[in-house]
């Protein structure tokens, strides 16, 4: 079958199992389950700030942050990819207040910039 590995090649793998359980593909199951690695709460964005992102640590099994949920909290927040200082008339992305965005992928965890009143983050691995 194209795309999937064969249990010989790789007895160990993901895909190796789904091929053993009859499946063309990985489903949900097959992937590990993600662990919270540290949370921001209420935390103040009046002036141009970058995520406060938690390093791999014995707390999170050693495993990096690679997973991150944005709540803005009391007012819209501005955020940029680009390393720019977010604004009301630069931003890529806004939130109003109670809306949340996903962030995933170290790269965009490390690039963001953020600005607005507050926020609160879940970080996940």
């Amino acid at each position: 079958m194209a795309g999937v590995d064969i249990p010989n090649d790789f007895p160990n793998s993901m895909m190796a199992g789904a091929v053993r359980r009859g499946q063309s593909r990985m489903v949900s199951a097959d992937i590990p389950a993600t662990i919270q690695t540290g949370e921001q709460n209420n935390t103040s964005i009046a002036t141009a700030s970058v995520l406060t992102v938690p390093p791999a640590n014995a707390g999170n099994g050693f495993r990096k942050t690679t997973y991150a949920v944005i709540t803005a909290v009391g007012g819209p927040a501005f955020i940029t990819y680009d390393g720019s200082v977010p604004s009301s008339t630069n931003y890529a992305v806004t939130l109003s207040a109670g809306q949340s965005i996903p962030v995933q992928g170290q790269q965009a965890l490390n690039a963001l910039r953020i600005q607005g009143t507050s926020m609160s983050v879940s970080y996940w691995a």
